[in-house]
């Protein structure tokens, strides 16, 4: 009488406690790393919308053709590149917040208004700079959403010329 199990017995136990494995690393892997593909992002606008003007107070972008105008109040040193700019707003993910940041009044702020082709409401956002905790909260005031960018990332989105005045 044969107590033990067979080759083929061997061979089955091992191909279940691998699957078995695989199930329990698959399902346990998420409570030990923290994985930022998990937060829920968005851009400014939609890539596949046409903007025809962003304003910033005090610099303003015009779509021109294919082209683009700047119009401005500041003194601008340096040729700057619109195209780049809007290219952030339509492409770079943005964190949403689910619930309303705590602001300072002593933040600074920054509302800026732009018009998309076929739209007739203008949108409206207002990027506050938190220096403390070194983020920028940004509020979308036409679907009323908060989103969040780390404070390096400010000046993909406004001109560093108009930072740079109010720093």
């Amino acid at each position: 009488m044969k107590t033990g199990l067979t080759q083929r017995g061997w061979n089955n136990v091992l191909i279940f406690a691998s699957l078995f494995m695989i199930v329990l690393f698959n399902s346990t892997h998420q409570r030990f790393v923290s994985n930022d593909n998990d937060k829920i992002k968005r851009t400014l606008i939609e890539s596949s919308s046409l903007l025809q003007n962003i304003d910033f107070n005090g610099l303003r972008f015009e779509r021109i053709g294919s082209g683009w105008r700047t119009l401005t109040q500041v003194d601008i040193q340096t040729k700057m590149s619109p195209e780049t700019i809007i290219q952030h707003w339509a492409e770079q993910p943005l964190e949403i917040l689910e619930n309303e940041p705590a602001i300072n009044s002593s933040n600074s702020r920054f509302p800026i208004s732009l018009d998309m082709i076929g739209q007739q409401q203008t949108q409206v956002f207002e990027f506050i700079i938190d220096n403390n905790a070194g983020v920028v909260y940004i509020f979308d005031h036409n679907i009323a959403q908060w989103l969040i960018i780390d404070q390096s990332q400010l000046a993909l989105f406004i001109p560093a010329v108009l930072l740079n005045l109010n720093n």
